[in-house]
C-alpha cells in the first residue's frame, strides 16, 4: 500500500525488481526498477532520479495517472468479490 499511496501522491519510486513490485511499477514509465542485489544501482538510480527534475516530473505523472486508472476502490473490490466467486465455484 505504500508503494501505491506514494506513487498516487506523485513521489518518484525506484524500487527493486521483486514480487509484487513489478505489477505495480514500470520501469522508466512511472518508476525506476532495479534488479534485486544490485546495492550500487540501486544508489545510482536514486541518486540519478534526485538531479533530473524533468524525469522526476515525467515519472510523477505518469505515476499519478496509472494509479489512478488500475489500482481504484471499485476496481479492488471487484477483483476481491472475482476471487472470492472464483473460490466458491460461482461464475
Amino acid at each position: 500500500m505504500v508503494l501505491l499511496e506514494a506513487l498516487y501522491l506523485g513521489v518518484p519510486v525506484v524500487a527493486r525488481s521483486v514480487g509484487g513490485i513489478t505489477d505495480v511499477v514500470q520501469d522508466g514509465v512511472n518508476g525506476v526498477l532495479i534488479e534485486s542485489g544490485e546495492t550500487p544501482a540501486l544508489a545510482a538510480a536514486c541518486l540519478d532520479l534526485l538531479l533530473d527534475d524533468d524525469r522526476k516530473k515525467r515519472l510523477a505523472t505518469a505515476a499519478i495517472a496509472s494509479v489512478s486508472e488500475k489500482f481504484t476502490a471499485e476496481r479492488n473490490a471487484a477483483e476481491v468479490a472475482g476471487l472470492y466467486r472464483s473460490l466458491c465455484g460461482i461464475k
